[in-house]
């Protein structure tokens, strides 16, 4: 008895020329013909034979690939509308999921086997960082902030300042803007730093290479940063004391 699957992934992953090659491996171990077609930001479409022919693509920002789908049948024959394997890569800084999955035309044991196989390789695919771009993040971030500036204008102001000098409608407009902060202006720096995801082929490969040059400075200039607080605030202690 055969049967169909779609299943989708949302984590977000980073594809190069060398993880898609690993996944068509995957695939060539039960499938006969493999077609692809990609689609950029632009709007165009293109379809291809070969994986070469893929990681050939010059790729530039403003014809960008936001989506690679692979196709395959188990045998060479006419191409199906439904094709027996499919899978589907976004972009995900673009698209809410990262992959999606479709099967047909096969039994029980063989959903399971191909559906492990590409969960194997979405995983191995995910950025060490994906938990970055969570909004359970940028909600933390907007109430540390919040609080941050509460402590900030007790400690001037004093307890009768923080009563007195600010009414619930101020409270209410701080934290809108503490929100503010961290989901646009916050969130748009570690979507520049981490990309969400994207395609590293061709032109792109340089695009993110910058990206991880800039975000080595930021971190090291936030470590040498801490550190140096750290040290000066043992001498001031040491000093006073």
């Amino acid at each position: 008895m055969t049967g169909s699957l779609n299943k989708s992934f949302d984590y977000a992953i980073i594809i190069d020329s060398d993880r898609l090659k690993s996944l068509i491996d995957i695939i060539k171990a039960g499938f006969e013909d493999i077609f692809y077609e990609i689609k950029t930001v632009d709007g165009a479409s293109y379809k291809m034979n070969t994986i070469e022919d893929v990681i050939s693509y010059n790729n530039p920002r403003s014809r960008r690939i936001e989506k690679i789908v692979i196709s395959a049948n188990k045998q060479l024959e006419t191409r199906k509308l439904f094709p027996d394997f499919s899978i589907s890569l976004f972009d995900s800084s673009q698209y809410s999921a990262s992959c999606i999955l479709s099967l047909n035309n096969m039994n029980e044991q063989e959903i399971a086997y191909w559906s492990q196989r590409v969960e194997e390789f979405v995983n191995s695919s995910r950025a060490s960082y994906w938990w970055v771009h969570k909004p359970v993040v940028y909600w933390a971030l907007g109430i540390m902030l919040y609080f941050a500036f509460i402590v900030w204008y007790h400690a001037k102001m004093g307890i009768e300042g923080l009563t007195n000098g600010l009414s619930t409608l101020s409270l209410v407009s701080i934290s809108f803007i503490c929100f503010y902060i961290s989901w646009r202006l916050i969130k748009k720096g570690v979507e520049y730093l981490f990309p969400e995801g994207g395609f590293v082929i061709g032109e792109q490969i340089r695009v993110l290479q910058k990206r991880e040059k800039v975000r080595s400075i930021v971190l090291i200039s936030i470590v040498v940063s801490l550190v140096i607080g750290v040290i000066s605030g043992i001498i001031v202690n040491w000093i006073v004391s």
